[in-house]
């Protein structure tokens, strides 16, 4: 497995983020869990803090990856997405560990109330790989100004869980990657 860094400098790298990555940003996520592609595209442009990566097995792209830097040293996990003709292949599994080998074990990211059958096989899949559900209270802020906050959990690898400054870490997302003030 191997990571190619979206680059917005190199206008192959920016085809390649549109070709691949575009399709299934749009519709592995539902409009109020992504921000419009333009403006993730901008961020790959001007924000050192976040990183786009498409995801390879070998040759093939599998999926892709977008996360955040914070200041803290805390690693924000905004969107993973694996393309569904790879699915339940233990892909998820193979990349949590991979990333985890490259500091993900000081990472963050949301995921949704468990209270249907695939949120919560979804934070059975994270619990299964080395994080836990975080008891606080958060809501997303909305991508797109015709929408409100809604509620969500966030989920932190076991190894910051009893260190971690969950207060400030909500505040490092809500300043650095929703522009949100409190």
């Amino acid at each position: 497995m191997r990571f190619l860094r979206i680059n917005a400098q190199d206008p192959k790298s920016l085809q390649l983020a549109d070709s691949l990555m575009r399709p299934l940003y749009l519709s592995a996520f539902p409009r109020v869990e992504r921000r419009p592609w333009d403006e993730l595209v901008d961020l790959i442009a001007k924000q050192p803090a976040f990183r786009a990566h498409i995801i390879y097995i070998e040759d093939k792209p599998v999926g892709f990856f977008n996360y955040w830097e914070f200041p803290s040293g805390i690693i924000y996990g905004e969107h993973l997405a694996i393309y569904p003709e790879n699915r339940q292949k233990g892909l998820g599994t193979l990349f949590l560990e991979k990333l985890k080998d490259m500091g993900g074990d000081r990472m963050i990211f949301e995921v949704e109330i468990p209270n249907n059958p695939l949120a919560k096989r979804r934070i059975n899949f994270y619990e299964r790989n080395g994080f836990v559900l975080l008891d606080n209270m958060y809501w997303q802020p909305p991508y797109h100004d015709d929408l409100k906050p809604f509620e969500m959990k966030l989920m932190c690898s076991t190894e910051i869980k009893d260190t971690i400054n969950v207060d400030k870490a909500i505040s490092e997302l809500y300043q650095l990657v929703y522009n949100y003030k409190q």
